[in-house]
């Protein structure tokens, strides 16, 4: 990835063999992440040339590749930099192309350009303005109905930067359908917004102010759902994971993408069965079976969305199983009962981190910044997690050694193994055969 590698930055243009009437600028995230002391992780780049079609070939020769359906067919991508080929008209003047340019982009803040390898900014439409102020406008009243997408990056932007939007993009992201867009825009928007930001949690109001939570409408259903007070004195299902969301922020600092984004998701997932499942029943607010429902919806939703196998089949399961460390801690359950929770999990430390999130993700509204309240199942589960971590690496060269046919024997002797060495009845370099002749998978005379 280029980044902001100067040198690198001077290789590209190089590469492209800049012709008459053509200029280069950096634009957008890369020049306002310069602006806000933030370092950017990509480059963003215009290139204006009076000949946008014959400028396909050196694009490609530097390294970039187009984007099938964006912008016109005149987005390109590669080498870390995004990079948007404009039209400029013989003896146009640089500022009015750049104006025109800047005009079919999202906001204003994001209509920041710089000439390549330079620092200084060319402002058309009053970005930087903009950023002293905290404040995030739109270039105009079409921009956001020209892309639905737009009003979920408005949302996901000023949570992310804690800045205000600004009252006439407000009324124009509310008359937007964001579920107008494509399944996997959104996605992509709505991950942005989980791991890009320090405390998601916060701009969820935001997103439901602004409509952008109508992509989701499953979280968008939890205002207003009400839970026992007793277990749940922060509040209905929107403000608990709006609370969850953040704790999860601040416990997956440091994981790799990937993974934080699977706690992300499913923190933010976790309780939308209960928007269908809760009911008052004998004196209290109840959710009966709002896991499974939360599965089934989880899955649908990000399916749509074409995250990917694993990220679809970690973050189910993980809104799957979020209630199940903590009524294990209550229930005072065996080794027995977290073996079953723990047996075949993709992701068991993920678990930890969103039942943690969820336990925690309770604070009942007052003032100054209350401590989260104790996770109680913290020290069972942390420990079954340990001991899981020392069970021996086995493999089938060990049963088959001992004598166990190959086959379908040789898994359950896996398991078997694995299972007694978490309850503490088998260590490493115990024989094995009694065990494996106990379960009726080793015949005659062991071999170890």
């Amino acid at each position: 990835m280029i980044g902001v590698d100067g040198q690198a930055m001077n290789r590209f243009q190089q590469k492209i063999e800049l012709r008459d009437g053509e200029a280069l600028f950096q634009v957008g995230g890369s020049v306002r992440d310069r602006l806000l002391g933030r370092t950017p992780a990509d480059v963003d780049g215009v290139l204006l040339t009076p000949d946008p079609e014959g400028a396909g070939g050196r694009l490609t020769q530097a390294g970039l590749a187009p984007v099938v359906g964006r912008n016109g067919g005149r987005a390109w991508r590669g080498r870390g930099i995004d990079l948007t080929v404009w039209p400029r008209e013989p003896g146009q003047p640089v500022e009015e192309a750049l104006r025109h340019e800047a005009l079919q982009r999202d906001f204003t803040l994001n209509a920041l350009y710089s000439r390549w390898g330079i620092e200084e900014v060319i402002d058309p439409l009053g970005g930087q303005a903009d950023l002293r102020r905290g404040i995030v406008r739109a270039t105009g009243a079409g921009a956001l109905v020209r892309d639905p997408v737009r009003v979920l990056r408005l949302a996901r932007l000023a949570s992310g930067l804690d800045f205000q939007v600004d009252p006439a993009t407000l009324a124009w992201a509310r008359a937007v359908d964001p579920g107008l867009a494509a399944g996997e825009r959104v996605g992509r928007e709505v991950l942005a917004w989980l791991t890009q930001s320090a405390a998601p949690g916060k701009g969820l109001d935001l997103w439901a102010d602004s409509g952008a939570i109508r992509a989701i409408p499953e979280v968008a259903a939890l205002q207003g759902v009400a839970q026992r007070a007793d277990y749940h004195p922060e509040g209905d299902v929107w403000i608990h994971t709006g609370q969850v969301l953040d704790r999860a922020a601040q416990l997956g600092q440091g994981l790799e993408r990937g993974a934080l984004g699977v706690l992300m998701l499913s923190a933010l997932f976790h309780d939308v069965g209960k928007a269908i499942t809760t009911r008052w029943e004998l004196g209290r607010w109840r959710a009966h079976g709002h896991e499974a429902v939360s599965r089934d919806l989880t899955q649908s939703r990000l399916k749509g969305w074409g995250l990917g196998n694993r990220v679809v089949g970690w973050t189910v399961r993980l809104v799957a199983d979020h209630g199940r460390p903590m009524a294990l801690a209550r229930d005072g359950a065996s080794l027995t009962g977290w073996w079953r929770l723990l047996d075949g999990h993709p992701c068991p430390e993920l678990l930890f981190l969103l039942a943690q999130a969820d336990s925690q993700g309770r604070v009942a509204a007052g003032e100054g910044e209350p401590s989260p309240p104790l996770f109680t199942a913290g020290m069972p589960f942390r420990a079954a997690l340990d001991r899981w971590g020392q069970i021996p690496m086995l493999s089938g060269g060990h049963l088959l050694a001992a004598g166990v046919r190959p086959g379908p024997a040789v898994g359950r002797g896996l398991t078997l193994l694995r299972r007694a060495a978490f309850l503490g009845r088998w260590r490493e370099g115990e024989p094995i055969a009694p065990l494996l002749r106990q379960a009726g998978l080793l015949a005659g005379r062991a071999k170890g």
